[in-house]
């Protein structure tokens, strides 16, 4: 199985490389063992042998010399060109357009443990086509599910199953788009090119494995997360019937889902592995 350096890489030796400008998010940007904090790396450290803890996915394009923009919520630090922003689906586009990030930058990173979705499908909203675009998935849902976290961010609780978006809303928005999925990796990213940009580098575009055939076999497998809070599950939600605005009804049907892909586990005698199976209304 690929990394995500592999990943990338193959990705921009097939499409090429325009602007070389690579945004990432979510994690945080902390130097091997503590040693440094945010404000103190510099591009030369990022661009040296030592490894940033965050494994972050640009790390390996910005020692071939690419442009990084990061944003982060408690830090700041201009030579790496790190901004101090809490990112919302509100303001994302005012965040990217102060960091001068280029609208069609090479390369987009999401990965927040959130609202991943939601900054996404904003970002696009918002004008923005990056040429290809990396954003993390919640492996616990089944494919078939359209389940995501609520739009208001939420800090994830270590090892509990609520967060993110599942790897078909992710698609859904990238469908919306016209972008197509070219990679998933189990429990990690999904990678996403421009449909026009695949149609001017790939020649086979049509024999590209789909969504689908990526998916089958690790998208929505057993859970290994704890059983979540009351709390935690009430943040659910059917991303389609959200992103209309409906939120009664889109937290009625997660709940409906949820009850679904727990029965199903209970049939094949996967009890173990239920998603909030001890919150009331869930099990």
């Amino acid at each position: 199985m690929l990394n995500q350096d592999e990943i990338l890489r193959n990705i921009f030796d097939t499409i090429g490389e325009t602007n070389r400008h690579c945004v990432e998010f979510g994690f945080g940007y902390q130097w091997f063992e503590g040693t440094k904090s945010n404000s103190d790396i510099t591009l030369k450290d990022l661009k040296g042998e030592e490894k940033v803890d965050s494994g972050l996915n640009c790390h390996a394009l910005i020692k071939q010399n690419w442009k990084p923009t990061f944003f982060d919520a408690e830090s700041s630090n201009e030579d790496i060109n790190l901004y101090k922003w809490v990112l919302t689906p509100d303001n994302i586009g005012d965040a990217f357009k102060h960091a001068q990030v280029p609208i069609k930058a090479d390369y987009v990173s999401i990965d927040v443990d959130s609202i991943d979705v939601w900054l996404f499908q904003s970002l696009l909203s918002k004008g923005y086509r990056p040429r290809v675009f990396s954003v993390e998935y919640n492996q616990n849902f089944p494919v078939d599910s359209l389940v995501s976290a609520e739009k208001k961010w939420a800090p994830w609780k270590r090892r509990c199953p609520v967060f993110g978006a599942s790897a078909s809303s992710i698609n859904m928005i990238a469908e919306l788009f016209e972008y197509q999925v070219v990679e998933i990796m189990p429990t990690n990213d999904m990678f996403f090119i421009r449909k026009d940009i695949l149609e001017e580098k790939c020649f086979n575009v049509e024999s590209l494995p789909t969504y689908l055939e990526l998916a089958k076999g690790f998208v929505g497998g057993q859970t290994t997360q704890k059983l979540c809070e009351p709390e935690d599950a009430a943040r659910l939600v059917d991303f389609p019937l959200a992103l209309l605005g409906l939120e009664d009804e889109a937290k009625a049907k997660a709940r409906t889902d949820i009850r679904r892909i727990n029965n199903r586990r209970k049939a094949a005698g996967n009890k173990k592995h239920l998603l909030c199976g001890d919150v009331d209304g869930y099990s």
